[in-house]
């Protein structure tokens, strides 16, 4: 695992904190821990499934 340097963490930080779109904050994430090496799916995928699995939670009222 490669270091990550303080610049990184505080982009992280304040993307959170200045409520960044999430496709955003999760990039940040996949760059910061080489997303490849750690098998974590692309951000527009990730949030694909995720948006799948939000569907399949919804009830009709």
């Amino acid at each position: 695992m490669r270091n990550i340097s303080t610049y990184e963490v505080e982009r992280l930080y304040r993307a959170v904190a200045d409520g960044e779109p999430r496709r955003e904050v999760l990039q940040l994430i996949y760059d910061m821990f080489s997303g490849i090496h750690h098998q974590l799916r692309p951000p527009v995928d990730e949030m694909r499934l995720a948006d799948r699995c939000q569907t399949g939670k919804r009830t009709h009222g």
